[in-house]
């Protein structure tokens, strides 16, 4: 619905297949959680591709929950692996106090490097996947299961 693939949940019309990933409901969660694990922090970063359609299009979900939590909230774009680095740079320019690493396949094929660019600025990552975690990540928070594989 929201990236225009189907009209509604209820009739998507066509032959499609899929999953809904509930994101609007789990987004202020996941800022109360970095919240929690940050409570000094006042903003917070995304790092989204913005060649991926749904997660360019779910990061309202995020703003709106930011915004209900009294959080600044700054996107941060990297479409290809050589545009992490200068993300996580610009991530600590603005002083982010924590990070959202949108489910993406660009982000689960560079984990370590997402997650060492996080510790070497020291601003904590919050991940999609639990695997990140083991990388570094500081904690994950989404569905569980194979939902985010790259094969």
């Amino acid at each position: 619905m929201q990236i225009g693939l189907v009209a509604s949940l209820a009739r998507p019309g066509g032959n499609i297949t899929g999953f809904a990933a509930l994101v609007s409901e789990t987004e202020g969660k996941r800022l109360e959680l970095l919240r929690e694990l940050v409570p000094a922090a006042t903003s917070i970063a995304v790092l989204f591709n913005s060649n991926n359609r749904a997660t360019a299009a779910n990061l309202s979900f995020l703003q709106n929950a930011a915004r209900s939590l009294g959080l600044g909230l700054e996107a941060v774009d990297a479409s290809d692996q050589s545009d992490i680095e200068p993300a996580f740079a610009k991530m600590a320019q603005q002083r982010a106090g924590a990070v959202i690493v949108r489910p993406d396949s660009l982000f689960r094929t560079y984990v370590d490097q997402v997650a060492a660019l996080a510790v070497r600025h020291a601003i904590p990552a919050m991940f999609p996947e639990k695997e990140a975690v083991k990388a570094g990540g500081a904690l994950s928070y989404a569905p569980d299961g194979p939902i985010w594989s790259v094969k």
